[in-house]
């Protein structure tokens, strides 16, 4: 990459980290480029929803409604399985491994 950003990856993660510093850990995780919001309570999941896109929107930071994944109970993302049971490792990729 001779005239591309080369830290890109880094500068928006470290941006999403800081405009995300209130809800880290409780109800948003980050990585890079993924981002993932983590409801415990099914009753607030749309003002929980909001309340982050609302604040995503005060740093004019816009999703790709193409890459967004909504409202699915367990998931397998990025050799982790996310469910109402937390974040856990792939057991796939615990026996690619072993």
């Amino acid at each position: 990459m001779p005239f591309g950003l080369k830290n890109a990856n880094a500068t928006y993660h470290r941006a999403m980290t800081y405009i995300l510093h209130d809800y880290m850990h409780d109800i948003v995780e980050d990585y890079v480029d993924d981002m993932i919001i983590k409801i415990k309570i099914q009753d607030t999941h749309l003002d929980t929803f909001c309340k982050i896109l609302d604040h995503l929107l005060e740093y004019n930071i816009r999703l790709n409604p193409n890459k967004c994944i909504f409202g699915f109970l367990s998931r397998k993302i990025l050799g982790f399985v996310i469910s109402k049971h937390g974040i856990e490792v792939d057991p796939n990729k615990v026996k690619d491994i072993s």
